[in-house]
């Protein structure tokens, strides 16, 4: 389905997401950050009686006096059940709100038998 997923439904999912604390990101430079967690589960959206589970979960780490930075993410979702390592990182070196380059990182190697 091309274009069902957009920038509004993006941002009315983090609309959902929960503060979980404080953090330092440790590193070259020491980052204080605050902690969020969103996540998309089937079923109820009302933890209690009726049956859910989860199907993606998403740690988002942003800047505590500017939370427009986000300096750290994790995603993880139904596919670490078939590969732990399919979880998704990024981590920001430096942040600046204009168009910059990008690096990406080396090719991961080929799964082990």
């Amino acid at each position: 389905m091309p274009g069902f997923f957009n920038r509004q439904i993006f941002n009315d999912r983090l609309k959902t997401s929960r503060f979980v604390g404080p953090e330092i990101l440790q590193g070259e430079k020491d980052r204080h950050v605050d902690h969020w967690r969103v996540g998309v589960v089937g079923g109820s959206a009302v933890p209690g009686e009726f049956f859910r589970f989860p199907l993606a979960l998403g740690d988002i780490y942003v800047d505590q006096r500017d939370p427009s930075r986000w300096w750290q993410v994790l995603q993880f979702g139904l596919q670490n059940l078939f590969d732990p390592e399919l979880d998704e990182w990024f981590t920001m070196d430096t942040f600046d709100h204009r168009p910059g380059e990008v690096t990406l990182p080396d090719r991961c190697p080929p799964p082990t038998p």
